[in-house]
């Protein structure tokens, strides 16, 4: 029997300065997605995601 779990998980990403934010968000998604690969050979797989907040280094710092 499977069960659903909730996991609440900080990242923290790397990403060229001169990318749009929209950018950075699809290239963030197009890695989430890489993690939820079936193909694993992990007991327990990612089936889905939702990004809740975005800050780049200027956000982050208080370089605004």
């Amino acid at each position: 029997m499977q069960q659903e779990i909730e996991v609440i998980v900080r990242m923290t990403y790397q990403a060229d300065a001169k990318l749009s934010r929209e950018k950075i968000v699809e290239q963030i998604t197009d890695d989430l997605w890489r993690l939820a690969d079936a193909d694993s050979s992990s007991k327990a797989e990612m089936v889905t995601f939702i990004l809740l907040g975005v800050k780049e280094e200027a956000e982050i710092y208080g370089n605004v």
